[in-house]
């Protein structure tokens, strides 16, 4: 292929001055590959930017194939409701990761904050109060961990990975192996 260049590349540069004007040989194999190229490059980072789009859709597509039941509005309000508290943490941690940090702890937060919500309703608080007592934890150990990291000055994979036991042991104590029902319907 080089040699075809060359030759063409030389075959032209030899040819007088009025035919100039047209492009070589070798520019136009250059300028074809060049925009084959692009156009390849263009599709993969199409590809690498929407491929996550594109698996989605090939798994919805299958599963709605497999199963009459995939498709239906319970369904999606069923897995919407699933994944909106795993969307709420991603968007926090996305921050957290983006400045620096990291924090393991999320999910034994989620659970000790949940074992707090169930235990107030059970007790007989108001929904309010169980939610600011929810919230409220959840906070304390945000602030627990942001102080361990800032003032302590301990890495904060270290600091969440120890929070991580501290709080999933005492969702585990507090919860008693009971059963909290989400629900009484």
């Amino acid at each position: 292929m080089s040699e075809i260049i060359e030759s063409a590349a030389t075959s032209t540069s030899s040819t007088s001055d009025s035919d100039t004007t047209k492009p070589s040989l070798a520019s136009e194999l250059t300028g074809a590959s060049t925009r084959s190229l692009a156009s390849r490059m263009r599709l993969r980072t199409v590809l690498q930017g929407q491929g996550l789009l594109g698996i989605l859709i090939i798994l919805v597509l299958y599963f709605t194939l497999r199963s009459p039941y995939f498709l239906t509005w319970s369904n999606i309000v069923t897995i919407g409701a699933g994944t909106s508290v795993l969307g709420i943490m991603t968007v926090a941690q996305t921050y957290l990761i983006i400045s620096g940090g990291i924090d393991v702890s999320v999910g034994s937060v989620v659970a000790f904050s949940g074992v707090i919500l169930g235990l107030a309703l059970e007790h007989g608080f108001s929904p309010w109060v169980a939610i600011v007592l929810t919230l409220g934890s959840g906070v304390v150990a945000g602030a627990l961990n942001g102080f361990i990291v800032i003032k302590l000055n301990v890495n904060p994979f270290i600091t969440t990975l120890g929070t991580m036991s501290i709080f999933s042991g005492w969702a585990y104590v507090m919860a008693a192996d009971n059963v909290l029902p989400a629900s009484q319907g």
